[in-house]
């Protein structure tokens, strides 16, 4: 590697991903396996956004995602600030996840310890005997017994389906936390 030309980098925050720096530096910095030329995205110092970037050589030991243009990394400089519709977006599919997450504990909860060994007793009960069960009037009663747990589930993924209407009808922030109050107030996420 010849000393007179610079090689080509763009800073990157390693903690956000976003570029906090383009600069061209002398070979010297570098490896001797980096190739001239070659453009290098480089993790950079967090403090960056308010100073000169700042190479960490214990980071750059080998060529770092080779690029055929500084512009194929990343398109911009900074980050675009999302727009209202992405944040509903976002915020959205967050009290989805959550609702989700509390309507699956209902109805592991609902299912009980041995949810496992039920389902094995019913299909057996289902199919006219196995081990599991030990006689015609055990098989009627097992299928009792999944008949009201099914039931029971039924009821709990209703008010799912009605918790997740309301908050994909939500057409604004304030809709969605008003259909989040909402769901709260009767108690479907408990």
């Amino acid at each position: 590697m010849s000393a007179g030309r610079n090689i080509r980098c763009i800073f990157v925050d390693a903690a956000t991903g976003f570029i906090v720096n383009r600069q061209s530096l002398p070979p010297r910095l570098f490896p001797p396996a980096i190739p001239e030329g070659q453009r290098l995205v480089v993790p950079a110092d967090r403090k960056i956004p308010t100073g000169p970037a700042r190479l960490d050589l214990r980071k750059v030991r080998q060529p770092i995602n080779h690029v055929a243009s500084i512009d194929d990394v990343m398109a911009i400089w900074r980050p675009a600030a999302p727009s209202e519709a992405h944040r509903l977006d976002f915020e959205r599919a967050k009290a989805i996840d959550a609702l989700d997450g509390c309507f699956a504990a209902r109805i592991n909860a609902a299912r009980g310890p041995m949810a496992a060994i039920h389902a094995e007793k019913r299909r057996q009960a289902e199919a006219g005997g196995g081990p599991l069960v030990a006689d015609a009037d055990d098989g009627a009663a097992i299928l009792a017994n999944a008949a009201r747990e099914d039931e029971a589930l039924a009821a709990i993924e209703r008010e799912r389906r009605k918790a997740k209407a309301l908050l994909r009808a939500a057409k604004t922030e304030a809709e969605l936390r008003g259909a989040l109050a909402t769901i709260e107030a009767d108690g479907l996420k408990k």
